[in-house]
């Protein structure tokens, strides 16, 4: 379901029992995501998850800590070597509130939007996705694709999002 379209930038919401082919090139990473989930838990706790288990996505992941349920702010805790060659910025061990972001989609930081739809996430119990255009540098864009999955902690409260990321060289503005 749409959450909102931001400029070129459309948000998704998904309940946690969306089939896995509506993922498309992410279809393998929310089977991992599920099959790592505990009985009686909405998510799995990141600690469930190897470094193994992902290599198929090195560089290509972030997490966000949630820091405050009562508003949209997120420590980020990983962001992938992949993210930072392609972004140009790497925000990890940040602070990020929505009050402080940009109104709209911005490929050289995170948004208001980012942060806010993070946090709507976790509080609805959803994966997420986010995908539009990302111009890099001089008018050069690319489509962007990101999944969102929550994670919980170690009494089942959802407090992490996991990130996946795609670039495709694919998109014209």
């Amino acid at each position: 379901m749409e959450w909102k379209t931001d400029k070129h930038w459309r948000y998704e919401t998904f309940p946690l029992d969306e089939p896995v082919g509506t993922f498309g090139e992410f279809s393998s990473l929310i089977d991992l995501w599920r099959s790592k989930r505990e009985d009686g838990f909405p998510a799995p706790q990141w600690s469930a998850f190897e470094l193994s288990d992902l290599t198929e996505w090195w560089g290509w992941m972030h997490i966000y800590d949630a820091v405050d349920r009562n508003e949209a702010s997120f420590r980020v805790r990983l962001w992938g070597t992949r993210l930072l060659e392609t972004l140009g910025y790497d925000p990890s061990g940040q602070i990020l509130h929505a009050k402080d972001g940009a109104e709209a989609s911005d490929a050289k930081r995170i948004t208001r939007n980012d942060l806010i739809f993070a946090r709507y996430l976790l509080d609805n119990s959803l994966f997420g996705r986010g995908a539009g255009p990302i111009d890099l540098r001089f008018g050069e864009a690319v489509s962007y694709t990101e999944i969102m999955m929550p994670l919980s902690n170690s009494e089942g409260e959802l407090d992490k999002l996991l990130y996946a990321c795609r670039v495709h060289e694919d998109y014209a503005i």
